[in-house]
């Protein structure tokens, strides 16, 4: 089996009989991505919610531009993996042992149920809680994309993922921002363009020195990306713990 990530897409060569594959995606429907298997079949055919995105693996491979492959990493954590198509992309791409959290049960639920599908070894999925999960084996990759303005204690948050993260880890963090880059501000977005589950966009200047804090150091990587709206922006950012002498 194989998975196809051109263009950040994700299409799926499966052997699960068709019938099958068909009721397992009407079962999670709503469904937020556009992921295809092989004969034809995709989650666009079901069920939808906006905002719905055809590109599932557009961010992680947009942070590959900029830091290059993410290859050598043993063990990864995916926070907030929704449908886990992010751990699925690092397992199967690069043989990384990938962990995907997420506190909606559905999203693991899910996440599980594509990865038998596609039958890709070395993903496990669990839910859990971004700002108090902690792995005393830690990790050397921790993805933290579009999760960061959902949680209610980003500085919380932020202090737990780099205390699962190894030294000499990365960090790839992916997040809304607010105000220019020099701000150490926060806005309160809750229910921001209608999404209630929006809590706080930080000000880039607040984020890097949050991560300084707790000992890593976090650079922007790229300049304009995504979406832009008045004085909120995503951008990505590389953060890394120095390796022990």
């Amino acid at each position: 089996m194989a998975i196809d990530f051109t263009a950040g897409r994700m299409r799926i060569d499966t052997a699960v009989d068709p019938e099958r594959l068909r009721r397992i995606l009407k079962a999670h429907e709503p469904w937020r991505h556009r992921i295809d298997f092989s004969g034809g079949i995709s989650t666009a055919d079901f069920r939808t919610s906006r905002p719905f995105s055809a590109t599932p693996s557009r961010k992680v491979q947009l942070a590959e531009r900029h830091v290059g492959p993410l290859a050598g990493y043993k063990r990864a954590l995916d926070v907030g993996c929704n449908a886990g198509y992010n751990s699925l992309y690092l397992a199967s791409r690069y043989g990384t042992q990938v962990l995907g959290l997420d506190h909606e049960p559905r999203h693991v639920r899910v996440s599980q149920e594509l990865a038998e599908v596609a039958s890709v070894p070395g993903c496990h999925f669990q839910q859990g809680d971004a700002e108090t999960f902690r792995d005393p084996a830690g990790f050397d990759l921790i993805l933290h994309f579009g999760t960061l303005y959902h949680l209610r204690n980003p500085v919380r948050a932020l202090e737990t993922a780099l205390a699962n993260l190894r030294p000499g880890g990365l960090m790839l963090i992916e997040t809304q921002l607010y105000g220019f880059p020099w701000s150490r501000k926060a806005a309160f977005i809750h229910g921001y363009r209608g999404d209630r589950s929006n809590w706080w966009a930080l000000g880039e200047r607040a984020l890097k020195d949050i991560c300084a804090v707790f000992g890593a150091e976090a650079h922007r990587i790229g300049r304009h990306h995504l979406t832009r709206y008045w004085l909120q922006t995503r951008a990505l950012f590389r953060v890394e713990r120095p390796a022990r002498p």
